[in-house]
């Protein structure tokens, strides 16, 4: 049975500025990339179909990239703790390495119940804080001093070419394609997912459209070309 470390993928889906993938691949176990359609999630009132269609688009933009480097990421329909029970049965996990969550109440009871069972199966899971957020914090004593020294982190990209990822054959596991059909096709009007066109977005906003922005912001028409298009991608398609 093989060790492995997993790189479990959440908000965040991107190949650069990604600190747990980054400690994960230093630590030179062979690591597994993986992405999971949790069902309490995709049944939670918060999403809507629009949501997961961006999010399987970004796990396809993803995994054109991984490609190149023998891999992909392993995207599962189970809940966390089914996911992580089978995979440690099919490898021996040593550790888990994610951003911290910060949002709903459903995962915070999941990452609670997750904690003692990765506690109990003597599995160490890193989790990365996300962006500036304190996870429980009971007051804002010292959050601008904090919000300030986390901006400055220098940007943790990653070395896939020479990352010691599992290779596609060791991470096929034969599992029954769940994907709806409305997440395969895109919507006319609806920006598509995936940290390629994340980063041409970006960048025509600062070389061109973002030139107008002060006067045709407030304007109806020219609005929808000179705002930024970037509330999309930051559900972490280029940084934290």
């Amino acid at each position: 049975m093989k060790n492995i470390n997993i790189v479990w993928f959440k908000r965040d889906l991107r190949l650069t500025d990604h600190q747990p993938m980054n400690l994960a691949l230093a630590d030179n176990t062979p690591t597994l990339l993986l992405y999971l359609f949790e069902p309490e999630l995709l049944s939670d009132d918060h999403y809507d179909e629009r949501h997961w269609r961006f999010v399987w688009q970004s796990i396809n933009d993803m995994n054109q990239t991984l490609l190149n480097s023998n891999t992909k990421l392993v995207v599962l329909f189970k809940s966390a703790l089914d996911a992580f029970r089978e995979l440690n049965k099919r490898f021996r996990i040593n550790s888990v390495y994610s951003y911290q969550e910060v949002g709903l109440e459903v995962t915070f009871a999941r990452d609670r119940a997750l904690a003692a069972w990765f506690k109990n199966a003597h599995i160490h899971w890193h989790e990365s804080p996300y962006g500036a957020v304190v996870r429980g914090a009971i007051d804002r004593a010292n959050w601008d001093a904090h919000w300030k020294t986390v901006m400055r982190e220098p940007i943790e990209s990653p070395d896939i070419e020479h990352g010691s990822l599992i290779p596609l054959e060791l991470v096929d596991f034969d599992e029954e394609d769940l994907t709806p059909a409305s997440w395969k096709s895109r919507k006319k009007g609806i920006q598509t997912g995936g940290s390629t066109l994340a980063w041409q977005t970006l960048e025509s906003f600062f070389q061109d459209r973002g030139r107008h922005y002060y006067y045709q912001i407030s304007k109806p028409l020219e609005s929808r070309s000179a705002c930024t298009r970037l509330s999309p991608i930051l559900h972490g398609e280029t940084s934290r």
